[in-house]
């Protein structure tokens, strides 16, 4: 099951895990607000589950499913509804994870969590936690 594949990479994501197993069961869950992106992915075999991730008796109507990928989130520097952005990075992934308890969850996320550094020097050593402050930090002193 894949949570958030309406949004940039979900497609693609989808598409390609039906093509690597064209007899198992994918799952796509958004609320499909683009147009004709549902009947895309439902054309090519992929099961098409219309979900408000912000609700939780939305999210506890799910069907089961032993493998999640989750994708939801909402770009960190979104100008305007910066509650909608904490509701959906923070809050969600909450709701997520309590009912998928028994799941196996990825959380396919963005590289712009660490700074850029290079390969060789050994990776980035500020910790995810830094990481966000310095986000928002950076985002709240943008004119």
């Amino acid at each position: 099951m894949i949570l958030g594949v309406g949004g940039k990479m979900g497609p693609t994501l989808a598409r390609l895990a039906k093509r690597a197993a064209p007899g198992r069961r994918v799952m796509g869950v958004a609320r499909f607000s683009e147009a004709g992106l549902r009947e895309s992915l439902q054309a090519q075999g992929i099961e098409c589950i219309a979900c408000d991730l912000l609700e939780r008796e939305a999210i506890s109507r799910l069907p089961e499913a032993p493998n999640i990928v989750f994708m939801a989130g909402r770009k960190f520097g979104s100008t305007g509804g910066e509650d909608l952005t904490w509701a959906m990075n923070v809050h969600v992934p909450a709701l997520v994870a309590e009912r998928f308890a028994g799941s196996r969850i990825v959380a396919f996320s963005t590289a712009c969590v660490y700074p850029f550094v290079p390969a060789a020097g050994g990776g980035a050593t500020e910790r995810p936690d830094h990481a966000a402050a310095r986000r928002l930090r950076d985002f709240l002193r943008r004119p």
